[in-house]
């Protein structure tokens, strides 16, 4: 017998904080860069938005994190 201690599914919430901190990394990444095509974003672009993190005083963890998910999300771009 499976008991549902609480009302909301826990893969729902997973998912949501999920797009959260991803729209979050977004909104940090135009910040810096601008809106701009992640195909046209160069390196230079790149090392200014880890930079921008760290003298925001970020940890290295979120910073690495940030810079994780930019890298993952250039590569799932379709050519």
């Amino acid at each position: 017998m499976v008991v549902k201690l609480r009302r909301e599914d826990p893969e729902s919430r997973k998912w949501k904080r999920y797009e959260q901190q991803r729209k979050l990394i977004v909104g940090e990444f135009i910040k810096v860069v601008g809106d701009k095509d992640i195909t046209e974003i160069t390196r230079p672009e790149a090392r200014s938005f880890v930079m921008k993190l760290e003298a925001d005083g970020y940890k290295p963890s979120t910073v690495e994190k940030y810079s994780k998910f930019m890298r993952e999300a250039d590569r799932v771009v379709p050519a």
